[in-house]
């Protein structure tokens, strides 16, 4: 009995000394690899200026992020372009990481090996790598286009590549200079006008007209109208005594074709055809067309919506949602992809930033491939939306879009927001129609109209890309 209980004794005393131990070798060990790396350790933030970071590249090898020695031999890291800080991010022992810097803040440090055997190595031995540049889509002097274009207005642009999804420009305004982050982030954060919020692919806004390309989609895709299809609006529709007029009907509202009653953007026109569709239909080619999903990206996402949770969805609300006001909110990224699967017959390419990750010799260690989206709509509906949007620019209010030499298609919006601010201008775009290279989104917050804000805004970033 009393050797019975010197053994349990003695398991006990073990016990109590082998599980501090165990439990410190896997937290000092195995899991300090993991913590390091997580992009939420402020930590990272704190240590990746002692051991340096890789630099941020745009697509042509300029440098847009590095680490820069001051003469007190302070490691510090330096931006070169304002019009990137929500893309990028910044990198605070106080404020953490933002933008790549925290989604690749593995890659940056070196502490996220790309070949796995070689991070469990790493994780056990306590070794740190060399860090890895980043090579991003971006196309520099278009970025200085774009935020050019925009100006002082709040709001964004997004310019994708047709066919890959690669983003060529993305402009978030107001921005801020990241370089002063620590100093100003106080202000920053106080700011009513949020600069710190990615407009691009954060920002969820009302889209106004420029939805009505997913109700055309909609409308020709499942074959209850045709691309040839009349109509005219000679006299305003009621829905349930809800009012919705003939303005931007031509003169006497007579007949016209479908491509002209999307190029002028008749509200009427298009508020029948979602009635005729019917909630079902046109919720799905709303999903089809990503709003209200989660979209893959580099960095963080906002997901729209086309109407709010328990919201009943009434004829008066199908029929707003029509012609893009009722309850939607997208994105300026969304709505670019709108246009790529216009574009690209149908179905959208993935966005990203990240074109490679490169070692310190300049090859690449990771190289990105294009990826796609579910079809949205076929070949052949694509094809008449796009001849549609080449008529908003010949013949409607997208004519101040318009690039010399270049075909360019389009749709404007000018969205009422229902807070007694400025309405909210808009236009997103394709180049050249016959062969789409690029599509392009503007957004104006409160800006005004779309055919006299937007979309000359969108014919400069547009002329900067093939005129150069």
């Amino acid at each position: 009995m009393t050797r019975r209980y010197v053994r349990r004794l003695l398991l006990l005393v073990s016990a109590a000394f082998l599980l501090p131990l165990i439990a410190l070798a896997w937290w000092g060990v195995v899991r300090a690899g993991t913590l390091d790396r997580s992009p939420t350790n402020v930590r990272s933030a704190l240590d990746s200026p002692l051991n340096g970071r890789g630099r941020i590249l745009d697509r042509n090898g300029a440098v847009l992020a590095e680490d820069v020695r001051l003469p007190n031999g302070t490691l510090v890291r330096h931006y070169t372009t304002a019009s990137l800080a929500q893309v990028i991010g910044y990198v605070s022992p106080t404020y953490g990481l933002s933008g790549l810097e925290q989604t690749d803040n593995g890659v940056l440090t070196g502490t996220e090996p790309i070949d796995p055997l070689r991070r469990v190595w790493y994780d056990v031995a306590r070794l740190r790598p060399a860090p890895y540049d980043l090579r991003l889509t971006i196309d520099l002097p278009l970025q200085h286009a774009a935020d050019a274009a925009l100006g002082n207005r709040a709001g964004a642009i997004v310019v994708l590549d047709a066919h890959t999804g690669a983003v060529l420009a993305m402009v978030s305004k107001p921005d801020y200079d990241p370089n002063q982050l620590d100093q100003l982030a106080p202000s920053l954060l106080r700011d009513p006008s949020h600069p710190l919020l990615n407009r691009a692919t954060q920002g969820l806004f009302v889209p106004g007209s420029v939805f009505k390309t997913i109700t055309a989609s909609a409308a020709l895709d499942t074959g209850a109208y045709q691309a040839d299809a009349r109509f005219s609006c000679t006299e305003p529709l009621y829905v349930q005594g809800f009012r919705i007029g003939c303005e931007n009907a031509p003169p006497g509202g007579g007949s016209y074709d479908f491509a002209l009653a999307y190029g002028l953007s008749v509200n009427r026109n298009f508020a029948q055809i979602a009635l005729t569709l019917g909630w079902n239909t046109l919720a799905d080619y709303t999903h089809r067309f990503l709003v209200g999903q989660s979209i893959p990206f580099d960095i963080e996402t906002a997901a729209g919506r086309l109407t709010e949770e328990e919201t009943p969805r009434t004829p008066v609300l199908l029929a707003n949602t029509g012609f893009g006001q009722g309850q939607i909110l997208v994105t300026p990224l969304n709505m670019a992809l709108i246009a790529a699967t216009v574009a690209d017959g149908g179905r959208a390419p993935h966005p990203y930033l990240v074109d490679a990750i490169l070692r310190r010799d300049g090859s690449a260690a990771w190289q990105h491939t294009t990826q796609w989206f579910p079809r949205a709509i076929s070949a052949a509906t694509a094809a008449d939306l796009r001849s549609f949007m080449r008529t908003t620019v010949t013949q409607a209010w997208g004519k101040e879009a318009a690039v010399p030499g270049v075909a360019v298609g389009g749709k404007t919006g000018t969205a009422e927001t229902g807070d007694g601010q400025q309405t909210h201008a808009w236009f997103t775009g394709i180049a050249p129609v016959q062969d789409p290279q690029v599509v392009i989104a503007v957004l104006a917050e409160h800006g005004g109209i779309g055919a006299t804000v937007a979309a000359p805004i969108a014919g400069q970033v547009l002329r900067a890309y093939f005129h150069r």
